[in-house]
């Protein structure tokens, strides 16, 4: 019943309706179509006058934008392609990636897909309604584009349309090609590169709105906690597990009359393992307990406490930040109890009782014994996970508005596309943008038609290879 009752499932009946009335629609005008390969073309004359008035009317402007626009197609080139190589240096190095991200790194964007693939921790719902938006403002902005740009260079525009391929819908505004191939390079370039430059600069705009929207729509309500404090204990220095001597064999302590979380002493300090941590290490192990070690947790309130999820208060106290939750901490003292509320990502609210120990290394402060996920990115890696990841991942967030909220992801959705819609585009490969791009481009270098021809050929074998190894680096990986 819940199913019934949520979002998910008017948005599956509109793709469905959705999906019915474009059948009718191609069934009803099918005299107007036709077919190239497996998509369909509607050709009308829609928008040919905007696109002609706009050409015509601002040339000033758009003579000062086309060198903009091809400086950013050679940005999105070189990006992508270095975006690729450093996908699959990625995939080898670190192979234990699929173990978490288990969708295949080319991931067709299509509605669901972050539940379809298990990503729901790295994308927010990707529903029809926000596809199918976000897909006409990219095709018509990209399109649009194209189409205003060529009639600055003196293109006829013989149509433009909507483009078919089952539900999915697309836009295209179609140049006189011949009079194209005529113009000189830098004209056609700029052409070329004007949908992906409308492309980013829509994401720009779209991109201030959201964050516009964001504080709007969003508070933040907690802070999460990251993991516990944990380090290296070397068998051979345990002095008694769950209180009892140890005498180097481990056998008797691991049984289900244990508990969960197994108590280990050292001259040292105490730490806590959880029974099947500690089973697992072993397995590893295997017989050189004397040389090995083991990963361990601080015997701290926290872990022994079971604590978990998002810290929303302390006592009376709400937690906002992480500036919030250590001033808190700070004005405790060690053997003081304190009162803790969590909230968990599904919105679970958990309550504790906690007892604070003290601090290890500091005796006299307060120790609870958490690690908190303190983002140390900066500078550009810092500008682009603020741009994917919106949010700060150590912060919990409770939804104050539920239209902001929907708008929001949505707008996420319309920046997000429209980015790498524009840098899928620009990669040097025929059927896309960027391969004619690329091709005048070493036209333009070489003087040698033929050069730019075998350059352009190797170009588009290159891209081809990176895409198979990109593919057998994942499932290798796998």
């Amino acid at each position: 019943m819940v199913f019934f009752n949520s979002f998910l499932f008017y948005d599956i009946i509109f793709l469905v309706i959705f999906t019915l009335f474009v059948v009718w629609f191609l069934y009803t005008r099918k005299s107007n179509l036709k077919r190239e390969g497996i998509i369909y073309l509607y050709r009308t004359k829609l928008g040919i006058k905007f696109i002609n008035y706009v050409g015509n009317k601002y040339k000033r402007t758009i003579n000062v934008l086309q060198y903009f626009s091809i400086i950013n197609g050679f940005i999105l080139m070189v990006s992508i392609i270095l975006l690729l190589i450093f996908t699959i240096y990625t995939y080898i190095k670190f192979p234990q990636i699929t173990q978490v991200v288990k969708a295949p790194p080319l991931l067709p964007l299509i509605p669901y897909f972050p539940s379809i693939f298990g990503l729901e921790s790295f994308f927010p719902p990707l529903y029809f309604i926000y596809w199918i938006i976000a897909i006409l403002i990219v095709a018509a902005v990209h399109e649009f584009s194209h189409g205003i740009f060529a009639k600055f260079h003196r293109l006829k525009i013989k149509s433009t349309g909507f483009a078919f391929l089952g539900p999915i819908l697309g836009a295209f505004v179609e140049p006189d090609e011949k009079q194209m191939v005529k113009k000189k390079n830098f004209a056609q370039m700029a052409i070329l590169s004007s949908g992906v430059f409308a492309n980013i600069v829509t994401a720009a705009i779209f991109f201030i709105i959201m964050w516009g929207t964001f504080s709007f729509a969003f508070n933040p309500a907690g802070v999460f906690i990251h993991s516990y404090p944990q380090g290296l204990v070397e068998i051979s220095a345990i002095k008694t597990i769950d209180g009892i001597s140890f005498n180097g064999n481990f056998d008797g302590f691991l049984n289900e009359e244990k508990s969960e979380l197994i108590n280990i002493k050292t001259d040292q300090g105490s730490y806590l393992i959880p029974q099947e941590a500690l089973k697992n290490q072993l397995s590893i192990i295997g017989e050189n307990l004397d040389k090995s070690g083991l990963n361990v947790y601080l015997d701290a309130p926290a872990i022994k406490n079971g604590l978990v999820g998002a810290i929303s208060k302390v006592d009376e106290f709400e937690i906002r930040s992480m500036e919030d939750l250590t001033l808190i901490l700070e004005s405790k003292s060690p053997g003081e109890t304190i009162h803790i509320e969590t909230i968990t990502r599904s919105g679970k609210k958990n309550y504790y009782e906690i007892i604070l120990d003290n601090h290890p290394l500091e005796k006299e402060k307060a120790f609870l014994g958490i690690n908190l996920n303190i983002n140390n990115l900066s500078g550009f890696r810092k500008t682009i996970s603020n741009v994917f990841f919106f949010k700060n991942p150590s912060i919990f967030y409770e939804e104050s508005n539920k239209t902001l909220v929907f708008i929001y992801y949505l707008l996420w959705w319309v920046v997000m596309i429209n980015f790498f819609v524009a840098l899928f585009n620009m990669l040097p490969v025929g059927i896309l943008d960027g391969g004619r791009f690329f091709y005048l481009t070493i036209f333009s270098i070489t003087k040698s038609e033929k050069s730019a021809k075998n350059v352009y050929k190797i170009f588009n074998y290159l891209i081809l290879f990176i895409f198979l190894a990109l593919l057998f680096s994942w499932l290798f990986a796998l």
